[in-house]
């Protein structure tokens, strides 16, 4: 519960000891806190300020038009899928070690390297609020139910999860175009451009992943 923002003069200080600690409840009731994606892009500004003007669809509508002016936006819980976007964008072909799930930070020699774990949610289920609400009852003393604190999540973040379906539609239409791209040179025999990097067994697993990403979630989308 460390504010390293300076969000609010009742928040206690990197470095400080807390006084108190603040559950979701307590930042659900935060204004600061309420679609932070939607306001970072569409006014421009530190997420966490600039809450005295009440947002509405059109700055939905003016981060998706933002948006729209990058060749690829991610999506942290399609991760396989993403680097597939960003290296066709790019035209590079993806290397075995992009998808590693731990990898050293630094340069070759470097005494100071850490070796990162990269988070990749499974690539083939979208984001489930549901699934991660029981940690953060155990620190709600306000809600009695996941359902409850879900839809509380969803009112206060409603024009994020506009923004977010937009972002994910947006997804899937690119995947499924490199999908049908990359699937039209196995029918061939051949190996797409972009992962003839990759090791036969490892290739063949990451167009299962992504193909699945295609045909399951994106067909589900609104």
């Amino acid at each position: 519960n460390h504010d390293c923002y300076n969000v609010r003069k009742d928040f206690c200080k990197h470095g400080r000891q807390c006084r108190r600690r603040y559950t979701i409840d307590d930042y659900l009731d935060m204004p600061e806190y309420h679609n932070i994606f939607t306001r970072m892009v569409a006014r421009n500004v530190f997420p966490y300020s600039n809450t005295s003007v009440p947002m509405t669809e059109q700055d939905v509508a003016q981060a998706s038009k933002i948006l729209q002016g990058f060749a690829v936006v991610g999506l942290q819980e399609a991760y396989e899928s993403t680097v597939l976007l960003v290296a066709a964008a790019m035209d590079v072909p993806v290397d075995d070690a992009d998808f590693a799930m731990r990898r050293v930070s630094g340069t070759a020699g470097d005494s100071h390297a850490i070796v990162e774990t990269s988070y990749m949610m499974p690539v083939h289920q979208p984001y489930n609020f549901a699934s991660r609400l029981a940690s953060a009852l155990q620190d709600s003393t306000k809600m009695s139910s996941a359902e409850e604190l879900l839809q509380k999540i969803e009112k206060a973040n409603h024009l994020d999860m506009i923004l977010y379906t937009y972002v994910y539609k947006r997804h899937c239409q690119q995947i499924q175009s490199l999908v049908r791209a990359i699937l039209q040179h196995d029918s061939e025999g051949k190996v797409h451009p972009l992962l003839h990097l990759l090791e036969p067994a490892n290739r063949a697993n990451l167009v299962a992943k992504v193909r699945a990403v295609s045909q399951e979630v994106c067909r589900a989308m609104p």
